[in-house]
């Protein structure tokens, strides 16, 4: 080789166009990348919180079917607990309220619904959880995140709505039963 030739051959490198074009490539591919991760990880927390209060819901309605008094759990925490034919669920918080921790993923709120079985012309719904005589359901909350933005839910089982339950007649006398509903923790 000679001395002009070496002279006459250059090295080209990338031009910037070239070098923008790539990152401009790496940058939707990553944009893709995040948002189809934020979809995932949101339907994942929704089954996982919606599934957590189905088996609190599953509990209560095996306590009260297998429970010496057939009445549905008082509190959260005999609705947690261990039964004859399951296990004790685990991991999860039971507050008193019906605002649950911001995007709480194991906190529920637990609220027992029944009546005071009156009879009689006057009929009045429970005036606290210790009125509750009859319970009659319950309402399980949780953290929803399969909207937009995370919001509270809930899932209910038996007679879990506040209102009246009837009318019963018997013996020519109309009967009827006022639900309400109370939170509990323990």
């Amino acid at each position: 080789m000679s001395l002009q030739n070496i002279k006459a051959k250059k090295d080209h490198g990338f031009t910037i166009v070239e070098l923008l074009v790539v990152i401009v490539v790496i940058g939707i591919l990553a944009a893709i990348t995040i948002v189809s991760y934020t979809g995932i990880t949101a339907r994942a927390n929704a089954a996982s919180t919606k599934q957590m209060a189905s088996n609190v819901i599953s509990k209560a309605g095996i306590y009260q079917t297998e429970g010496s008094t057939l009445n549905w759990p008082l509190t959260g925490a005999l609705a947690l607990s261990a039964t004859s034919s399951s296990a004790a669920i685990s991991g999860v918080t039971v507050t008193a309220s019906a605002a649950l921790a911001a995007a709480s993923m194991t906190q529920i709120s637990y609220q027992v619904c029944g009546t005071t079985s009156q009879t009689g012309a006057t009929y009045t719904a429970p005036a606290n959880l210790a009125a509750i005589t009859n319970p009659t359901g319950v309402i399980v909350g949780y953290w929803d995140y399969s909207a937009a933005t995370p919001q509270q839910a809930t899932l209910s089982a038996g007679n879990a709505v506040s209102g009246s339950v009837g009318p019963f007649i018997s013996g020519g006398t109309t009967y009827a039963n006022l639900v309400a509903c109370y939170y509990t923790a323990t």
